[in-house]
Protein backbone atom coordinates (compact mmCIF):
# COMPACT_ATOMS: atom_id res chain seq x y z
CA UNK A 1 0.00 0.00 0.00
CA UNK A 2 0.96 3.92 -0.45
CA UNK A 3 1.78 5.88 2.56
CA UNK A 4 3.27 9.29 3.51
CA UNK A 5 5.95 8.32 5.68
CA UNK A 6 9.05 10.42 6.87
CA UNK A 7 12.29 8.99 7.72
CA UNK A 8 13.49 11.44 10.21
CA UNK A 9 12.16 15.13 12.29
CA UNK A 10 12.00 17.89 10.71
CA UNK A 11 9.96 20.37 9.04
CA UNK A 12 7.03 19.10 6.70
CA UNK A 13 9.60 18.64 3.94
CA UNK A 14 10.47 15.09 5.73
CA UNK A 15 7.08 13.76 3.98
CA UNK A 16 7.53 11.38 1.28
CA UNK A 17 5.43 9.13 -0.23
CA UNK A 18 6.31 5.54 -0.43
CA UNK A 19 5.05 1.78 -0.87
CA UNK A 20 5.05 -0.51 2.62
CA UNK A 21 3.69 -3.31 4.07
CA UNK A 22 0.14 -3.56 4.61
CA UNK A 23 -0.77 -3.92 8.20
CA UNK A 24 -2.56 -7.26 8.94
CA UNK A 25 -5.30 -6.85 12.08
CA UNK A 26 -4.29 -8.52 15.13
CA UNK A 27 -5.96 -10.19 17.52
CA UNK A 28 -9.03 -7.36 18.87
CA UNK A 29 -7.57 -5.08 15.65
CA UNK A 30 -9.54 -4.01 12.34
CA UNK A 31 -8.43 -3.35 9.61
CA UNK A 32 -9.31 0.23 7.91
CA UNK A 33 -9.88 1.62 4.73
CA UNK A 34 -8.61 5.38 5.37
CA UNK A 35 -11.33 7.67 4.25
CA UNK A 36 -10.11 11.08 6.18
CA UNK A 37 -8.04 12.29 8.77
CA UNK A 38 -6.78 15.71 10.48
CA UNK A 39 -4.01 17.58 11.50
CA UNK A 40 -3.79 17.89 15.58
CA UNK A 41 -0.70 20.13 17.51
CA UNK A 42 1.00 16.36 18.26
CA UNK A 43 1.10 15.67 14.83
CA UNK A 44 3.19 18.93 14.07
CA UNK A 45 5.62 17.93 17.47
CA UNK A 46 6.31 14.49 16.30
CA UNK A 47 7.08 15.36 12.65
CA UNK A 48 9.54 18.14 14.23
CA UNK A 49 10.90 16.05 16.90
CA UNK A 50 10.05 17.90 19.47
CA UNK A 51 8.31 14.78 21.21
CA UNK A 52 10.79 12.02 19.95
CA UNK A 53 10.28 9.62 22.88
CA UNK A 54 6.47 9.12 21.74
CA UNK A 55 7.57 8.98 17.91
CA UNK A 56 6.73 6.21 15.94
CA UNK A 57 9.89 4.07 14.61
CA UNK A 58 11.28 4.97 11.09
CA UNK A 59 9.91 4.74 8.63
CA UNK A 60 6.95 6.72 10.68
CA UNK A 61 3.50 6.81 9.46
CA UNK A 62 2.41 9.69 11.34
CA UNK A 63 -2.02 11.05 12.22
CA UNK A 64 -4.27 9.66 14.67
CA UNK A 65 -7.06 10.77 13.09
CA UNK A 66 -9.11 8.21 11.11
CA UNK A 67 -11.96 7.63 9.66
CA UNK A 68 -12.75 4.78 6.84
CA UNK A 69 -14.35 1.64 6.37
CA UNK A 70 -13.90 -1.92 7.92
CA UNK A 71 -12.30 -3.98 5.38
CA UNK A 72 -10.86 -6.94 7.40
CA UNK A 73 -11.54 -8.31 10.94
CA UNK A 74 -8.66 -9.42 13.20
CA UNK A 75 -9.44 -12.06 15.66
CA UNK A 76 -11.56 -11.88 18.55
CA UNK A 77 -13.42 -8.92 17.16
CA UNK A 78 -17.18 -9.11 18.14
CA UNK A 79 -18.50 -5.25 18.08
CA UNK A 80 -18.10 -4.48 14.67
CA UNK A 81 -18.27 -6.05 10.93
CA UNK A 82 -16.95 -6.02 7.47
CA UNK A 83 -18.13 -2.51 5.97
CA UNK A 84 -18.89 -0.72 8.91
CA UNK A 85 -17.91 3.02 8.85
CA UNK A 86 -15.92 4.12 11.87
CA UNK A 87 -13.65 6.72 13.38
CA UNK A 88 -11.15 7.38 16.41
CA UNK A 89 -7.86 8.50 17.51
CA UNK A 90 -6.27 5.20 17.12
CA UNK A 91 -2.42 5.84 16.21
CA UNK A 92 0.36 7.56 14.88
CA UNK A 93 2.69 7.25 18.16
CA UNK A 94 5.33 4.37 18.96
CA UNK A 95 4.58 1.24 18.58
CA UNK A 96 1.32 2.21 16.40
CA UNK A 97 0.67 2.97 13.12
CA UNK A 98 -0.56 6.09 12.03
CA UNK A 99 -3.63 7.72 9.72
CA UNK A 100 -1.38 8.87 6.48
CA UNK A 101 -2.11 5.40 4.41
CA UNK A 102 -4.49 4.08 2.40
CA UNK A 103 -4.93 1.13 5.53
CA UNK A 104 -4.69 1.14 8.60
CA UNK A 105 -4.82 -1.48 11.53
CA UNK A 106 -6.33 -0.40 14.64
CA UNK A 107 -7.26 -1.67 18.05
CA UNK A 108 -11.06 -2.18 18.22
CA UNK A 109 -11.82 -0.95 21.41
CA UNK A 110 -10.85 2.54 20.37
CA UNK A 111 -13.27 3.33 17.61
CA UNK A 112 -16.63 3.91 17.44
CA UNK A 113 -19.02 3.72 14.30
CA UNK A 114 -19.75 7.37 12.45
CA UNK A 115 -23.20 8.83 13.41
CA UNK A 116 -25.73 9.54 11.10
CA UNK A 117 -26.32 12.77 9.18
CA UNK A 118 -22.15 13.47 8.96
CA UNK A 119 -19.37 12.10 5.97
CA UNK A 120 -15.76 10.70 6.76
CA UNK A 121 -14.02 13.70 6.05
CA UNK A 122 -16.04 15.85 9.09
CA UNK A 123 -16.26 12.63 11.22
CA UNK A 124 -12.13 12.79 11.40
CA UNK A 125 -12.34 16.31 12.64
CA UNK A 126 -13.50 15.07 15.84
CA UNK A 127 -11.78 12.29 17.44
CA UNK A 128 -8.45 14.38 19.33
CA UNK A 129 -10.03 17.40 20.21
CA UNK A 130 -13.73 15.53 21.03
CA UNK A 131 -11.88 13.07 23.21
CA UNK A 132 -9.49 15.64 25.07
CA UNK A 133 -12.42 18.03 26.01
CA UNK A 134 -14.53 15.10 27.56
CA UNK A 135 -11.77 14.13 29.68
CA UNK A 136 -11.30 17.23 30.81
CA UNK A 137 -14.63 19.07 30.98
CA UNK A 138 -17.13 15.49 31.69
CA UNK A 139 -14.35 13.25 33.31
CA UNK A 140 -11.63 15.37 35.24
CA UNK A 141 -13.67 18.50 35.87
CA UNK A 142 -17.06 16.51 36.45
CA UNK A 143 -19.21 19.83 35.56
CA UNK A 144 -22.25 20.45 36.79
CA UNK A 145 -25.17 22.34 36.30
CA UNK A 146 -24.82 25.94 36.84
CA UNK A 147 -20.80 25.73 37.59
CA UNK A 148 -18.79 28.08 36.24
CA UNK A 149 -16.50 26.78 34.01
CA UNK A 150 -13.26 29.11 32.18
CA UNK A 151 -11.88 27.69 29.66
CA UNK A 152 -8.94 29.37 27.84
CA UNK A 153 -7.07 28.81 24.65
CA UNK A 154 -7.61 26.86 21.13
CA UNK A 155 -10.88 28.05 20.76
CA UNK A 156 -10.45 26.76 17.08
CA UNK A 157 -9.29 23.28 18.65
CA UNK A 158 -9.89 21.86 21.83
CA UNK A 159 -11.95 25.05 23.31
CA UNK A 160 -15.25 25.06 20.98
CA UNK A 161 -15.50 21.06 21.94
CA UNK A 162 -15.04 21.81 25.64
CA UNK A 163 -16.92 25.08 25.76
CA UNK A 164 -20.00 23.03 24.05
CA UNK A 165 -19.54 20.08 25.92
CA UNK A 166 -19.64 22.34 29.40
CA UNK A 167 -23.01 23.82 28.18
CA UNK A 168 -24.22 20.63 27.67
CA UNK A 169 -23.77 19.75 31.08
CA UNK A 170 -25.60 23.23 31.90
CA UNK A 171 -22.53 25.02 33.37
CA UNK A 172 -21.96 29.50 32.40
CA UNK A 173 -18.94 29.18 30.05
CA UNK A 174 -16.51 32.40 30.18
CA UNK A 175 -13.66 31.90 27.58
CA UNK A 176 -10.60 33.68 27.42
CA UNK A 177 -9.32 34.42 23.70
CA UNK A 178 -8.06 36.86 21.57
CA UNK A 179 -9.64 38.84 19.12
CA UNK A 180 -9.27 36.47 16.42
CA UNK A 181 -10.95 33.97 18.11
CA UNK A 182 -14.04 36.09 19.63
CA UNK A 183 -16.52 35.25 17.19
CA UNK A 184 -16.20 31.36 16.96
CA UNK A 185 -16.38 31.34 21.15
CA UNK A 186 -19.85 33.26 20.52
CA UNK A 187 -20.67 30.82 18.21
CA UNK A 188 -20.10 27.69 19.69
CA UNK A 189 -22.21 28.83 23.21
CA UNK A 190 -19.64 30.86 24.83
CA UNK A 191 -21.97 33.02 27.82
CA UNK A 192 -18.99 35.57 28.56
CA UNK A 193 -16.09 35.97 25.77
CA UNK A 194 -13.14 38.14 27.51
CA UNK A 195 -10.21 39.59 25.63
CA UNK A 196 -7.48 38.37 26.80
CA UNK A 197 -5.75 41.91 26.05
CA UNK A 198 -8.14 43.96 27.62
CA UNK A 199 -8.75 42.44 31.04
CA UNK A 200 -6.62 40.56 33.34
CA UNK A 201 -7.43 37.34 34.94
CA UNK A 202 -7.65 39.07 38.24
CA UNK A 203 -10.10 41.93 36.95
CA UNK A 204 -12.13 39.30 35.22
CA UNK A 205 -12.34 36.56 38.34
CA UNK A 206 -13.39 40.00 40.28
CA UNK A 207 -16.16 41.01 38.08
CA UNK A 208 -17.24 37.48 36.96
CA UNK A 209 -17.06 35.62 40.36
CA UNK A 210 -16.98 38.60 43.02
CA UNK A 211 -13.18 37.69 43.77
CA UNK A 212 -14.71 33.76 44.59
CA UNK A 213 -13.13 31.96 41.92
CA UNK A 214 -14.10 29.59 38.42
CA UNK A 215 -15.17 26.16 39.69
CA UNK A 216 -13.36 24.62 37.32
CA UNK A 217 -10.33 25.95 35.05
CA UNK A 218 -9.42 24.17 31.83
CA UNK A 219 -6.09 25.64 29.95
CA UNK A 220 -5.50 24.68 26.16
CA UNK A 221 -2.44 26.62 26.14
CA UNK A 222 0.06 25.79 28.78
CA UNK A 223 3.41 27.94 29.45
CA UNK A 224 3.21 31.48 31.31
CA UNK A 225 -1.06 31.21 30.26
CA UNK A 226 -1.17 28.09 32.39
CA UNK A 227 0.44 29.40 35.84
CA UNK A 228 -1.39 33.19 35.45
CA UNK A 229 -4.75 31.36 35.76
CA UNK A 230 -3.85 29.52 38.99
CA UNK A 231 -5.53 32.55 40.49
CA UNK A 232 -8.58 32.69 38.56
CA UNK A 233 -10.02 29.16 40.45
CA UNK A 234 -12.02 28.73 43.50
CA UNK A 235 -10.98 27.06 46.96
CA UNK A 236 -11.44 23.46 46.06
CA UNK A 237 -11.68 24.25 42.35
CA UNK A 238 -10.07 21.94 39.86
CA UNK A 239 -7.64 23.41 36.74
CA UNK A 240 -7.44 21.03 33.92
CA UNK A 241 -4.32 21.78 31.15
CA UNK A 242 -3.12 19.68 28.14
CA UNK A 243 0.59 21.12 28.88
CA UNK A 244 1.24 21.48 32.02
CA UNK A 245 5.21 21.71 30.60
CA UNK A 246 7.14 23.62 32.46
CA UNK A 247 8.20 24.77 36.27
CA UNK A 248 5.28 26.36 37.48
CA UNK A 249 4.61 28.50 41.39
CA UNK A 250 2.19 26.41 42.84
CA UNK A 251 1.68 28.09 45.76
CA UNK A 252 -1.54 29.79 45.06
CA UNK A 253 -3.41 26.38 44.14
CA UNK A 254 -1.38 24.40 47.51
CA UNK A 255 -3.25 27.97 49.67
CA UNK A 256 -6.73 27.26 47.96
CA UNK A 257 -6.12 23.44 48.30
CA UNK A 258 -7.35 23.14 44.16
CA UNK A 259 -6.30 20.76 42.01
CA UNK A 260 -3.76 20.41 38.78
CA UNK A 261 -4.99 17.84 36.63
CA UNK A 262 -3.13 17.12 33.07
CA UNK A 263 -5.05 15.58 30.20
CA UNK A 264 -3.19 13.21 28.07
CA UNK A 265 -5.02 11.26 25.38
CA UNK A 266 -2.14 9.66 23.84
CA UNK A 267 -1.27 7.53 27.07
CA UNK A 268 -3.61 4.91 26.19
CA UNK A 269 -2.15 4.36 22.71
CA UNK A 270 1.11 4.43 24.35
CA UNK A 271 0.64 2.41 27.52
CA UNK A 272 -2.25 0.31 26.11
CA UNK A 273 -4.35 0.77 28.98
CA UNK A 274 -8.08 2.25 29.28
CA UNK A 275 -8.53 1.53 25.68
CA UNK A 276 -12.11 0.21 26.02
CA UNK A 277 -12.89 3.90 28.32
CA UNK A 278 -11.52 5.33 25.18
CA UNK A 279 -13.96 3.71 22.95
CA UNK A 280 -16.90 4.37 25.26
CA UNK A 281 -15.63 7.62 24.97
CA UNK A 282 -16.11 7.84 21.15
CA UNK A 283 -19.68 6.29 21.61
CA UNK A 284 -20.99 9.11 23.87
CA UNK A 285 -19.62 11.56 21.55
CA UNK A 286 -21.28 10.26 18.69
CA UNK A 287 -24.62 10.17 20.40
CA UNK A 288 -23.92 13.81 20.88
CA UNK A 289 -23.42 14.77 17.38
CA UNK A 290 -25.89 12.74 15.63
CA UNK A 291 -28.35 14.69 18.35
CA UNK A 292 -26.68 18.38 16.89
CA UNK A 293 -25.16 18.82 20.31
CA UNK A 294 -21.80 18.50 19.41
CA UNK A 295 -20.40 20.64 16.18
CA UNK A 296 -16.92 20.43 14.74
CA UNK A 297 -15.49 24.12 13.71
CA UNK A 298 -14.19 23.23 10.21
CA UNK A 299 -11.54 25.06 8.27
CA UNK A 300 -12.47 25.97 4.70
CA UNK A 301 -9.28 24.36 2.87
CA UNK A 302 -8.66 20.79 2.67
CA UNK A 303 -5.36 18.57 1.41
CA UNK A 304 -4.65 15.58 -0.19
CA UNK A 305 -3.10 13.08 1.42
CA UNK A 306 -0.17 13.78 -1.32
CA UNK A 307 -0.22 17.62 0.33
CA UNK A 308 0.53 16.55 3.88
CA UNK A 309 3.65 18.92 3.79
CA UNK A 310 1.16 21.33 3.11
CA UNK A 311 -1.74 20.71 5.46
CA UNK A 312 1.56 21.03 8.09
CA UNK A 313 2.70 24.52 6.67
CA UNK A 314 -0.81 26.35 6.85
CA UNK A 315 -1.43 24.79 10.46
CA UNK A 316 2.86 26.17 11.43
CA UNK A 317 1.83 29.67 9.56
CA UNK A 318 -1.64 29.78 12.20
CA UNK A 319 -3.65 30.75 9.05
CA UNK A 320 -6.40 28.23 9.67
CA UNK A 321 -9.44 28.63 11.40
CA UNK A 322 -10.78 25.82 12.21
CA UNK A 323 -9.76 21.76 12.12
CA UNK A 324 -7.90 20.86 8.95
CA UNK A 325 -9.24 17.65 6.96
CA UNK A 326 -6.74 15.32 5.04
CA UNK A 327 -8.70 14.13 1.86
CA UNK A 328 -8.10 10.56 0.90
Amino acid sequence: MYAQIMNKFGSSDVFEIAKIDKPIPKTGEVLIRVKGSSVNHIDIEIRSGAMPKIAPEFPAVLHGDVSGIIEELGPDVEEFDIGDSVFGYCGGVKGLGGALAEYMAVDSKLISKIPKGIDYLEAALYPLVALTAWEAIIEKGNVKENDKVLIQGDIEGIGHMAIQLAKWKGAKVFAIVNKEEMIVANLFGADVVIDNNVMTSKEYTEIYTENKGFDIVFDAIGGAHLEKIFETVKINGKIITTLALGNYNLSQIYRKSATLSPVFMETPLLEGINRQEQGNKMKQIAELIELGKLKVFKDKKQFGIRDINKAHEYMESRENNGKISIVF
